[in-house]
């Protein structure tokens, strides 16, 4: 089973960032991200997406 939902913690592990970094971008509403039941999870392939457009602003569109 290939699981879609990440965790913070996963998210940083693959962003390559802090979990401290992961949860202030998601209370600055940075990230697109969800609750359920009041734990935080975020989807993985709307995360490749939003980093593809982040990329985007940085005229880094060729490096996929």
């Amino acid at each position: 089973m290939n699981r879609k939902a990440l965790t913070p913690k996963e998210l940083a592990d693959f962003l390559r960032i802090s979990r401290a970094t992961v949860y202030t971008m998601v209370r600055e509403k940075e990230l697109p991200f969800y609750r359920l039941r009041g734990r935080i999870f975020f989807d993985k392939d709307v995360i490749v997406d939003w980093t593809k457009e982040q990329q985007k602003g940085f005229g880094m569109e060729n490096y996929e």
